[in-house]
Formats: C-alpha cells, sequence, structure tokens
C-alpha cells in the first residue's frame, strides 16, 4: 500500500479551508469594548451562534467577568407580546450597588441574541479600615 504524499498546492487547500472555518467561528459573535477600560460594552450573537438561556449566567461571566447573584442582580425582566424578552442586572462589587452598573440581555425564542453592558472593573484592592 503506498502512503499518498501531500504536495504544497494540498496543504495550501487544507490551510485555507482551516482559516476560513476559524474566520466564519470567529464572526458568529461580535463584540464591542470599551476604549477607556477594555471592558465589554456590547455583544451581538449572530444567527444559528445564539446561546440557550440555559446557558444566560455562564455567557454572562465569560464576556463580562461578572457573576450572579455575587456580581449582578437582577432589576426587571419584560417580556414582549412579540416573544423578545429584556432582562436586566444591576452591578454590586463588595454588597455595595455600583452607579449606572449594568447588564442588559435581550433574547428570542430562548436564545441570547444581544448583550449589553456598563460595568466597573475595580483596578486593585479596595478595603476601608474598620471605625
Amino acid at each position: 500500500m503506498k502512503i499518498p504524499v501531500l504536495n504544497v498546492k494540498s496543504l495550501s487547500v487544507i490551510a485555507a479551508c482551516c482559516f476560513y472555518s476559524t474566520t466564519l467561528f470567529a464572526q458568529s459573535v461580535k463584540t464591542e469594548r470599551n476604549p477607556k477600560d477594555n471592558t465589554v460594552k456590547t455583544v451581538l450573537f449572530e444567527n444559528g451562534q445564539q446561546p440557550s438561556k440555559d446557558m444566560l449566567a455562564s455567557v454572562i461571566a465569560e464576556y463580562t467577568g461578572l457573576h450572579m447573584p455575587a456580581d449582578l442582580k437582577l432589576k426587571f425582566s419584560h417580556k414582549e407580546k412579540n416573544g423578545t424578552e429584556i432582562i436586566r442586572y444591576s452591578q454590586w462589587y463588595n454588597n455595595v450597588q455600583v452607579e449606572h452598573g449594568s447588564v442588559s440581555v435581550m433574547m428570542k425564542d430562548n436564545a441570547i441574541t444581544f448583550i449589553n453592558a456598563n460595568i466597573f472593573q475595580p483596578s486593585g484592592i479596595h478595603t476601608v479600615a474598620p471605625v
């Protein structure tokens, strides 16, 4: 049995296919970051690549670094007649609500379609001396 030898043309085609599939996957989620502190501002999931509502906590943690219920507490949830659901969470840090800190999630048909975040990212250890 003879083992085929891959030539440069074959390797080029394989490399191009791998690059193309990687590029398609990377483009299925579009993120925008805050230029001041590099925190995520928006996350847009393309059709067919939308995570399910059951994965909400892990998706928020993946893109914002915030975890429920320690960092995020439900502010409100609203479902429209067309099936679109909006959920907004308030950000908390060391049991103190962060002014204007929030994460909003839009879902349709039990799939996450969009995340908008305005979050505070602490730069170091913040402590207060006991009085």
